[in-house]
């Protein structure tokens, strides 16, 4: 007999579930009526409180979380926003518009003429 032959023969066999065979045939019979497949996850899962309650508190989480970053990330740099004496409101909030635009747009020129000037450097 081959060694192979004899390991494959004396290797461990896996228990095989009692209901897999069932499971299987009941998911063919499904598939060939055309029924939607059902969900791998057991159904308790969601019917449980204490699961639906968790899942409650991460969506909030996560809507207080967005919520707290947008208004970081629209509130003005400075105090002295609206009471700078002699400049228009609509002077400042153009400014305070403009500011980050500005901005990228000169960070943009500036890797555009960091490129060009890699670009001559690098032709012979």
């Amino acid at each position: 007999m081959d060694p192979i032959e004899s390991a494959l023969q004396s290797s461990r066999k896996c228990a095989v579930p009692a209901d897999l065979h069932d499971s299987i045939m009941h998911r063919v019979r499904e598939a060939a009526a055309g029924a939607p497949p059902q969900p791998n996850v057991a159904p308790s899962v969601w019917k449980s409180p204490v699961s639906l309650f968790a899942a409650l508190v991460v969506v909030a989480a996560l809507c207080v979380t967005l919520i707290r970053t947008g208004e970081h990330a629209s509130a003005p740099t400075s105090a002295g926003f609206a009471v700078e004496p002699g400049v228009t409101i609509a002077q400042q909030a153009a400014e305070v518009l403009v500011g980050p635009l500005a901005r990228e747009l000169d960070h943009a020129n500036r890797d555009l003429e960091n490129a060009v000037q890699f670009l001559l450097a690098s032709v012979p």
